[in-house]
């Protein structure tokens, strides 16, 4: 039970400073993010069933999270819209290599689909941290004698 609470403060952390500090491609990618996390959960097949075989409605959030990274990649000037969109195609990639597996241990694929979150929520604190200053040292870079 502690995991996933840990995992909710960071996500509203993370989340929220992207909110408060970053720019438009931070508040889109927290935006994506959010409701990936949102709703991954609401389409998880219950709870004894869950992990045993592929997820089709984590599959479809998921496909659905790597098209808006795509896009906002594809859309933002900023590098770090690809990166988030890598980690992305990793979790499609856990999915789509469960249909291949043999063995009956699902810990592999939950930990495979849940662990990408984690680095791309770290991501997003970091960009928005550091466009944050960046736009702040562009607005007044005589001010700070």
């Amino acid at each position: 039970m502690l995991v996933p609470i840990l995992y909710l403060l960071l996500l509203l952390g993370c989340v929220g400073l992207a909110m408060w500090l970053g720019s438009a491609t931070e508040r889109w990618g927290g935006a994506i993010l959010f409701l990936e996390s949102i709703a991954s959960p609401l389409v998880a097949q219950p709870h004894h069933a869950r992990w045993h075989s592929i997820e089709p409605g984590i599959l479809l959030v998921d496909f659905l999270g790597l098209a808006a990274f795509l896009i906002l990649a594809i859309r933002s000037r900023r590098f770090w819209p690809i990166w988030a969109a890598a980690f992305q195609l990793l979790v499609v990639a856990a999915n789509l290599a469960e249909a291949s597996r043999t063995s009956s241990k699902a810990i592999g694929y939950a930990l495979n689909e849940q662990f990408w979150a984690y680095p791309m929520l770290i991501l997003l604190a970091i960009v928005s941290v550091r466009g944050h200053l960046r736009r702040q040292a562009m607005q007044a870079p005589y001010e700070r004698f």
